[in-house]
């Protein structure tokens, strides 16, 4: 097969050199793609995937239309499924019927269903994302169960009940091994080899008389404070809510990789200023709460107790906005009651964490901290910054008691990784 710009694929015959036919398409082709049987072509234009029978030259109907343009095709290894890789960061499955080569019915409904089952959420007719009630995501598991049973054969109530009983025999948290042994009994009454597990959970838990307690505690995802480290690196340990580690934001284009992995932690000298790198305060915005976060609009209070000439910030934003425009604030607060407020203008003092690696950047009144990549950006090439601004105190005799960190809800969410009084 040859596709060309003027939107013709061609079927060559590769023993004699002779064209078998040509396919006509109303945009440039990017891709085609043979099923294992040689008798499908699927082709892709834009976001339009066709679907063809390769004998024929027939085209199966309906056009396939995806978000975004099309970057791969693939078919499975029986030519029943298709993936459809779109430019917006997403695998889409489209399954076909091998009994007339046509799109499956009702294959992209089902698809639909199984990603709010497993997300949880839904988008609304308005575009927002949604959480599912537990009504919706029963009726969701019920439909899916009844029509796919093997993929549900272990999945009920009482194997998670077994599942999380081992669980907590493993961790001598016994109130909750019993708890979880008792209805697995109660649903397999007939099932000897649970009794053993229940009767010792309730001997452990007579022993230890741990009815009231709660369960131990975890260890903090955030890595310890250095010893040693100056005061005026701020120390933020019980308000970060995001670990640089892990993908903490939602987005329906990237699946997992996007975090700040490769970003130096603990004490780190920026532009010649020393910050204590161990976790984010994220907060929201619009186009986060769009996508289905939750996170708060302010943290307030962030303990400082220093006198300080200025005040070093090391953050970012996720989306965009128009230069200038406000996407939050720290109110500074001093120990006479006085308050500063220090806007956070997206475009001057702080810019998006994502973008091109050819793209200057354009903060005038910030300097990009750091940049580096994640397994996210690197497939698209983009790359990640971080932005630090400086604010010079109009009262530096005065302490700073604390500040507040706030959102102003517009598009862009910002998030803050650490603050240096100077």
């Amino acid at each position: 097969m040859t596709a060309v710009a003027d939107g013709t694929v061609r079927i060559w015959d590769t023993r004699t050199g002779g064209t078998l036919g040509t396919l006509h398409h109303r945009a440039p082709v990017q891709l085609v793609e043979f099923s294992p049987d040689g008798e499908r072509l699927a082709t892709a234009s834009g976001n339009r995937v066709e679907l063809w029978n390769a004998l024929t030259l027939e085209v199966i109907p309906p056009i396939h239309l995806v978000g975004a343009p099309v970057r791969e095709l693939q078919f499975s290894g029986d030519g029943d499924r298709l993936a459809i890789a779109g430019a917006d960061g997403t695998v889409r499955i489209a399954a076909i019927d091998p009994e007339t080569w046509r799109w499956r019915p009702g294959s992209a409904e089902e698809a639909v269903r199984w990603s709010q089952l497993l997300a949880g959420r839904r988008i609304s007719e308005s575009g927002r994302m949604e959480f599912l009630k537990a009504g919706a995501l029963r009726q969701l598991w019920q439909s899916l169960k009844a029509g796919t049973t093997e993929d549900f054969a272990s999945a009920d109530l009482s194997d998670w009940h077994r599942r999380a009983g081992e669980r907590c025999e493993q961790e001598a948290w016994w109130f909750g091994a019993r708890f979880h042994w008792d209805h697995a009994l109660a649903a397999h009454p007939e099932d000897q080899a649970l009794r053993p597990h229940r009767d010792r959970a309730v001997l452990e838990l007579a022993r230890t008389d741990s009815a009231g307690a709660q369960p131990p505690e975890l260890p903090s995802p955030f890595p310890d404070r250095p010893a040693g480290i100056n005061p005026r690196c701020l120390d933020f340990s019980k308000h970060f809510n995001a670990t640089l580690t892990g993908q903490w934001l939602p987005t329906n284009v990237v699946i997992s990789g996007n975090d700040l992995s490769a970003l130096p932690r603990g004490v780190q000298r920026f532009n010649g200023v020393e910050f204590d790198v161990r976790g984010l305060i994220q907060l929201s915005g619009s186009a986060l709460e769009n996508s289905g976060g939750r996170f708060p609009a302010a943290v307030r209070a962030l303990p400082v107790g220093l006198k300080s000439r200025r005040l070093h910030f090391l953050h970012g934003a996720a989306w965009s906005a128009l230069a200038g425009t406000s996407i939050g604030s720290y109110v500074v607060q001093f120990a006479n009651g006085d308050l500063r407020e220090v806007p956070i203008l997206f475009g001057r003092n702080i810019g998006e964490w994502w973008g091109p690696a050819t793209q200057s950047t354009l903060t005038p009144a910030a300097a990009v901290a750091w940049e580096g990549d994640n397994a996210a950006t690197r497939g698209l090439g983009l790359r990640l910054r971080i932005y630090q601004m400086t604010w010079l105190n109009p009262l530096p005799e005065e302490e700073i008691r604390a500040i507040d960190f706030k959102s102003a809800f517009d598009r862009p969410a910002p998030f803050l990784i650490a603050i240096t009084a100077e």
